[in-house]
């Protein structure tokens, strides 16, 4: 990706609003390696899918550009004991639940990479779980394509890939590549 835009280039989120205002399920979460010299005969390597199989996660867009991300890895939820809240729970405790979550929000601005053609998002963020994020920029490549499940005629699928590179447990740098379907309003 090249630089990011200048600060006086105008966000283009009113143009693609249509396709991006809603909510969101995520239906995956995978990390992949980045090849040193990335080529067809030397493709990405699935590294790990750290929410699990089935991740829990949504992001919200609202028609005025406010984004609300929350995921979630489900095996963190059987961490707490029943009917114990998060102000009870012993630190350790609720310190495992916590690592599983990540959410943020705040107002996202969308641009067209005119050197790769294609779209990304930056959102300032305002309130996250991770502190650290508060006040910093969450960048997103993303692009929309049809994908075809079992006797289903296929689906739209946002397919959205952060900027900022990961790093698994052993130290590997990798590629973040996350889908979601839009969420029918009575789910």
């Amino acid at each position: 990706m090249s630089s990011p835009p200048p600060s006086n280039k105008t966000s283009l989120f009113p143009q693609y609003a249509s396709l991006l205002v809603g909510t969101w399920k995520c239906i995956s979460f995978h990390l992949y390696s980045i090849p040193s010299s990335p080529s067809p005969s030397q493709p990405a390597s699935l590294l790990s899918k750290p929410h699990g199989d089935t991740p829990l996660g949504r992001v919200s867009i609202s028609p005025t550009g406010w984004l609300a991300a929350h995921l979630f890895t489900p095996s963190h939820l059987s961490t707490l004991p029943p009917d114990t809240s998060w102000q009870t729970a012993p630190n350790e405790d609720v310190a495992k639940v916590a690592r599983g979550l990540g959410m943020y929000c705040g107002f996202m601005e969308v641009f067209e990479d005119e050197e790769e053609g294609s779209l990304w998002w930056r959102t300032t963020v305002e309130v996250a779980a991770d502190p650290g994020m508060i006040g910093g920029r969450e960048e997103r490549r993303v692009r929309f394509e049809r994908e075809d499940g079992e006797g289903e005629e296929g689906r739209e699928v946002m397919v959205l890939e952060p900027m900022k590179e990961f790093v698994v447990e052993d130290g590997t740098k990798a590629r973040a590549v996350l889908k979601w379907v839009r969420m029918d309003p009575r789910e």
